[in-house]
C-alpha cells in the first residue's frame, strides 16, 4: 500500500513540475510578445509558474513549496529559457501541446490545492477556494504584471470553472475516505473540462448590462410614457368632440338654423288638425 501511495505522489509531483515548466514557457512567451529583456523573461515566467502555489501556501500559513523544494524553481527557469530560444507562439504544434499540458496542469493544481487544504484541517469552502486559486493564481499575476485584464475575468475560454469542478470532485471523494483517488479523479475532471474549452473556445456568457437603478429608471420612464399616452389620447378625444360641435354649428348656420331648433320639433299639419278637432268637440 505504501508503494502505491509513493507512486501516486511521484506521478503528481511529475505533473506538478510539468505544469511549472509549462507555466514558465507560457510566461516567457508573453514576455517575448512584449519584447522584455532577460530580467523581464525571468520575472514573468517564474511568477506565472509558481504564483498559484505560493498564494495557496501563504493562505495556509505554510512556507511555499517553491522555496523548500529547488526542483520547482529549476523547472520554472528551464521553461523560461525554452521560450527564449524557441518561438513557441508561432508553432501550431506547440500551441496544441501546451493546451493539453495546461489542461492537465489546471486539473492537477486544482486537485492538489484542494487536497492540501483538506489535509490542513479546513472545510469544503476553503478547499474549493484554494483549489481554484492554485490553478489560476499564476495566470492572474502574469496578466497584472503586463498591464492587462486577467483572462480568467471573462471574454476568454473556461479556466476557473474546470478548476472549480476538479476541486469539487476532490472534496467529495475525500469526504468518503479516498483522498488519493479523489486527487486522480479531480485531475481528470479538471483537465477533461479545460481541454475542450481551449480547443473549441468555450466561455461563459457575458452578464447583461442591468442594474437596479437602470431598471428603476426604465420602469419610471414606462409609467411616464403610459401617462403621457393616456393624456394625449384624452386630448385627441376632446379635439374630436370640439370639431364635431363646430361642424354641427356650421351646418346649422348654412341652413338658417342655429343648431337649437332641433330641440323643439316644428308644429306640423297633423298637430293643427288635432287641435281643431279638439276645439270642435269641446
Amino acid at each position: 500500500m505504501d508503494g502505491v501511495l509513493l507512486n501516486q505522489e511521484l506521478v503528481f509531483r511529475v505533473i506538478d513540475l510539468t505544469g511549472v515548466f509549462c507555466g514558465g514557457c507560457l510566461g516567457g512567451t508573453v514576455a517575448r510578445r512584449h519584447k522584455f529583456d532577460f530580467v523581464g523573461f525571468l520575472i514573468l515566467g517564474i511568477s506565472t509558474a509558481l504564483g498559484g502555489g505560493v498564494l495557496r501556501d501563504i493562505m495556509l500559513n505554510l512556507t511555499p513549496i517553491a522555496l523548500t523544494n529547488g526542483s520547482y524553481l529549476i523547472a520554472a527557469v528551464c521553461g523560461v529559457f525554452i521560450s527564449m530560444v524557441l518561438r513557441i507562439d508561432d508553432r501550431k504544434f506547440w500551441i496544441n501541446l501546451f493546451s493539453v499540458i495546461d489542461a492537465l496542469t489546471v486539473g492537477s493544481w486544482a486537485a492538489t490545492g484542494a487536497s492540501k487544504t483538506l489535509a490542513a484541517g479546513l472545510g469544503v469552502g476553503p478547499a474549493l477556494l484554494l483549489g481554484v486559486v492554485t490553478a489560476i493564481g499564476g495566470g492572474i499575476i502574469r496578466d497584472v504584471l503586463v498591464g492587462r485584464t486577467p483572462e480568467v475575468f471573462g471574454g476568454n475560454t473556461l479556466y476557473a470553472t474546470p478548476a472549480l469542478a476538479g476541486a469539487a470532485v476532490v472534496t467529495m471523494v475525500h469526504g468518503i475516505g479516498y483522498p488519493g483517488v479523489g486527487m486522480i479523479a479531480g485531475t481528470i475532471t479538471g483537465g477533461a473540462l479545460c481541454l475542450p474549452a481551449r480547443l473549441f473556445g468555450w466561455s461563459l456568457p457575458d452578464l447583461p448590462d442591468w442594474s437596479i437603478d437602470s431598471a428603476a429608471a426604465q420602469f419610471l420612464r414606462k409609467i411616464k410614457g403610459d401617462k403621457s399616452h393616456r393624456a394625449k389620447s384624452h386630448l385627441r378625444n376632446l379635439q374630436r368632440m370640439e370639431e364635431h360641435v363646430s361642424r354641427s354649428q356650421q351646418a346649422g348656420n348654412n341652413t338658417g338654423n342655429d343648431g337649437t331648433e332641433d330641440l323643439h320639433p316644428p308644429i306640423t299639419a297633423d298637430h293643427s288638425d288635432t287641435s281643431e278637432k279638439g276645439n270642435k268637440t269641446a
